[in-house]
C-alpha cells in the first residue's frame, strides 16, 4: 500500500478524522463559492436563492459534518461501543458529500434531491439511537433528538426555498441556530470545565474551584427553551419583541454566570482551553446580540437578524468547532496536547473573523470589503486547521492503538 492510500485508509479509521478534514474543506469552498456568486464572478446551477444555499451551508453543511465527526467519536466513549469505520463511514462519508454536490447542481436535479441533507441526519438519528439504546446509555438520548431536530430545521429551509416561502426559511433558520446554541451549551458545558479541571489538577494547582452547580445547568438550558419557544413563536403568537429581548438578556446572565463559574482566568497559559472558555463567551455575546436586535425598533437602532446570527455563526460556531477539533484530534490520536504553532494562528484568525463580520453589519459603508475581509479569515482559519493537522487526522496513531 503506498503512502496515499494509506492515508485514506486511516481517514476512515474513526469518524472525526475524515469528518473534521471534510467540514473544513467545505468550510473553505463555501464561503469562496459564495463570496464569488455574490460578487459576480461566479453562476451555479442552483435551484434555490443563493442566500438560503449559503445559510443552509454553513449551518447544515459545514456544520453537520463536525457534529458526525465529534458525536459519533465521543459515543465510543459514552458506550464502550466502537465507532463505526471502514466500508460503513465511507458510505456515510458519501451520502454527506452527496447532499453537497446535490445543492450545487440542484436546478439540474428532481428537488427530492435536495432533501439529501435531511437524510444525512435522520441516519445519524437512528444510528446514535440504536448504539445508546442498545449500551442502555439513556441519558444521551437527547443527541438523536437534537439531530431529528436539525434535520426538520434543514427541511424547513429547503421546503421555503423551494416553495418560495421565505417564512418557512426564516423558520428553519431559527429553529437550527437554537439548537446549536443548545448543542454548544450541552457539550461545551460539559467538556471545558472537565478539561480545564483535568489541566489544572495535572499541574497541581488547585482545581476544585472549578464549579458547576446543577440547578444552573439546568435554568441555563431552560432559559434557551424559553427564549427558542418564544422566538419560533414570533408574532403568530402575539410574541412581542421586549419579551423576547428579556428572555435572550435572561439566557445570557445565565450562561455567563455559568461560564464564570469556570474561572476562565486560570487557564489562560492553554491555548486549546482558552479557545474553548473564548467561544462560550462568544455563545453569551451572541444571546446579548438577540436581546439587542430584539430591542432595537425601541431603542431606534433597527438592527437585523443578520447581526445575531452572523455572531453566533462565525463567532461561537467558527471559534468552538476550531477549538474543539483542535483538542479532539491530538487526544483521540494518541498525540501530546501540545498546539501546533499554525493552528494558534487559526485561533485568532477565527477570532478576527467573527470580529470583521459582525462589523460588517454595524459599520455604515464599505460593507462589500468588510465581507470579503471575513470571508478572507474565515477561509485562512479553516485552512490553517488543515494545513497543520492534514497528517495528524490521516496517520494512523503512533502508538499502535485503534483511533
Amino acid at each position: 500500500m503506498n503512502q496515499s492510500q494509506s492515508s485514506v485508509s486511516a481517514l476512515f479509521l474513526y469518524p472525526f478524522r475524515i469528518f473534521f478534514i471534510a467540514g473544513s474543506i467545505w468550510a473553505v469552498i463555501a464561503v469562496a463559492l459564495w463570496i464569488s456568486l455574490l460578487m459576480g464572478n461566479l453562476i451555479l446551477p442552483l435551484g434555490l436563492p443563493g442566500t438560503v444555499w449559503h445559510g443552509h451551508e454553513m449551518i447544515h453543511g459545514f456544520t453537520s459534518a463536525i457534529i458526525a465527526g465529534f458525536l459519533l467519536t465521543a459515543m465510543s466513549n459514552w458506550t464502550g461501543i466502537p465507532a463505526i469505520s471502514g466500508t460503513p463511514l465511507i458510505l456515510l462519508f458519501l451520502l454527506w458529500l452527496a447532499a453537497r454536490i446535490a445543492l450545487i447542481f440542484s436546478a439540474l436535479l428532481p428537488p427530492i434531491l435536495m432533501f439529501m441533507t435531511p437524510l444525512f441526519y435522520l441516519v445519524l438519528v437512528l444510528h446514535t439511537a440504536r448504539i445508546l439504546l442498545i449500551s442502555g446509555n439513556r441519558r444521551n438520548l437527547i443527541m438523536p433528538l437534537v439531530l431529528l431536530l436539525l434535520g426538520t430545521g434543514s427541511s424547513l429551509m429547503l421546503w421555503g426555498a423551494i416553495s418560495a416561502d421565505y417564512a418557512w426559511v426564516q423558520a428553519g433558520e431559527k429553529v437550527s441556530l437554537y439548537l446549536l446554541t443548545l448543542l454548544i451549551a450541552v457539550i461545551a458545558g460539559r467538556i471545558t470545565p472537565a478539561f480545564s479541571s483535568s489541566w489544572l489538577r495535572q499541574r497541581g494547582f488547585h482545581h476544585e474551584d472549578l464549579i458547576r452547580l446543577p440547578k444552573l445547568e439546568v435554568i441555563c438550558i431552560l432559559s434557551l427553551l424559553l427564549l427558542v419557544v418564544a422566538d419560533l413563536g414570533g408574532a403568530d403568537l402575539g410574541t412581542p419583541d421586549w419579551l423576547i429581548a428579556l428572555l435572550a438578556l435572561f439566557a445570557a446572565v445565565a450562561h455567563l454566570s455559568r461560564l464564570l463559574l469556570w474561572r476562565s482566568w486560570r487557564i489562560h497559559p492553554e491555548p486549546l482551553l482558552w479557545i474553548l472558555h473564548l467561544g462560550y463567551f462568544v455563545l453569551v455575546l451572541s444571546l446579548l446580540s438577540r436581546a439587542v436586535v430584539a430591542a432595537s425598533p425601541a431603542l431606534g437602532l433597527h438592527l437585523s437578524l443578520s447581526t445575531w446570527i452572523h455572531l453566533f455563526g462565525t463567532g461561537a460556531i467558527g471559534i468552538m468547532v476550531i477549538g474543539v477539533m483542535s483538542r479532539v484530534a491530538l487526544g483521540h490520536t494518541g498525540r501530546p496536547l501540545l498546539l501546533p504553532k499554525l493552528a494558534l494562528i487559526a485561533f485568532f484568525t477565527i477570532i478576527a473573523t467573527a470580529l470583521t463580520r459582525t462589523l460588517s453589519l454595524l459599520v455604515p459603508g464599505n460593507y462589500l470589503l468588510w465581507l470579503a475581509v471575513s470571508a478572507l479569515l474565515w477561509c485562512l482559519a479553516f485552512t490553517l486547521f488543515i494545513v497543520c493537522y492534514w497528517r495528524i487526522l490521516s496517520s494512523p496513531r503512533p502508538d499502535g492503538k485503534h483511533g
